[in-house]
């Protein structure tokens, strides 16, 4: 009976993986055998534990003004400093109340004081869960229907997007007018609470709203009733973040606290300890009253997975060492041993 091609197949890859392994053991030999082959993989381990050890101990790359925040003294700023020019350029730590400003949603009509404001639309939909299944959920994104089966359709558009202004610019209450560059808003995205819409917002809708919509739960709601909702029912939410202390770190230019690599937005590089420029090079801004020692300790300590990274690595280095020295143990001894017999 003649082999199929199946067999023959596992033949010819079981030859090939046979030929290889040949091969690999061969140069070992050569190598683990002569002195030159003995030689160089020598020279070649101990060249890769010196630049291993280079590039564990190579400092972190300095070329942003930021990087000294994490072993100088930031200068602390008072909100009411009247000499800001000495402050020019510099990282600078200051803590102070942000000061807050009336703003008013541009199609409701919400107005609520704050530094930023920000309007949620969600539509109940129907959503597929698997072939021919289907659930209602609160979407904030239209959820196309055109395949869905029938009795599943969804509305065409959402009735209204959802919208975020902020105060322009951001400020910290105090003489010396400071502010915070806009690349900086989305850290505030971490202070913003619930703003309830009340029956008093119902007298600031437009002509074309009134009457549409009603008061639930701290909601707009557009339908008959938000307990039990229907397919195209629309509920609007607002979030704010009004004022409150903040405390900060970062560069200085004129009246502004600045990201620190602000002149160079789209530059990236990486740490020595793995992270990248970006990460380490933003400014810094938390809630509450914090000296910048507190601060420099929750956004500078190294995250767990670069640690266990450069454990890792240390690793690596410290096995490439012991099989150096072992090697150069071992061709000692077998050199001694040869004089002994001579």
């Amino acid at each position: 009976m003649l082999p199929g091609p199946a067999s023959s197949g596992r033949r010819n890859a079981s030859g090939s993986f046979g030929a290889l392994r040949a091969w690999l053991g061969s140069i070992l030999e050569f190598l683990s055998n002569s002195k030159f082959g003995q030689w160089s993989l020598h020279t070649v381990a101990g060249g890769a534990v010196v630049l291993g050890l280079l590039w564990f101990l190579a400092p972190a790359k300095e070329d942003l003004p930021c990087a000294a925040l994490y072993r100088h003294r930031p200068r602390t700023l008072s909100p009411n400093e009247t000499n800001l020019p000495a402050f020019n350029n510099q990282v600078v730590h200051i803590t102070g109340n942000l000061h807050d400003v009336p703003l008013e949603d541009p199609i409701f009509g919400f107005k609520r004081n704050g530094v930023k404001l920000s309007r949620h639309v969600q539509m109940f939909q129907w959503e597929p869960v698997g072939r021919e299944r289907y659930r209602k959920i609160w979407s904030s994104e239209l959820i196309d229907s055109k395949d869905h089966a029938h009795g599943h359709l969804n509305p065409l558009m959402m009735p209204f997007k959802n919208h975020t202004q902020f105060s322009l610019p951001i400020r910290i209450s105090g003489s010396a007018l400071l502010n915070f560059g806009r690349e900086l808003n989305h850290h505030f995205d971490n202070f913003t609470s619930m703003a309830e819409v009340t029956s008093e917002d119902l007298q600031h809708l437009s002509s074309d709203l009134h009457g549409t919509l009603r008061v639930a739960d701290g909601y707009f709601y557009r339908g008959r009733d938000m307990r039990y909702p229907s397919v195209g029912d629309v509920r609007v939410w607002f979030e704010v973040v009004a004022e409150t202390q903040v405390s900060a770190i970062g560069l200085l230019r004129a009246h502004s606290i600045r990201a620190c690599d602000s002149d160079n937005h789209k530059k990236r590089g990486k740490y020595s300890a793995g992270k990248t420029v970006e990460a380490r090079n933003e400014a810094l801004i938390t809630r509450g009253t914090h000296s910048w020692e507190e601060i420099r300790a929750t956004y500078g300590k190294l995250g767990v997975e670069t640690k266990v990274y450069s454990c890792l690595r240390m690793g690596l280095l410290l096995t490439l060492g012991a099989w150096e020295a072992c090697g150069i143990a071992v061709l000692a001894a077998r050199k001694y041993s040869k004089g002994n017999k001579l």
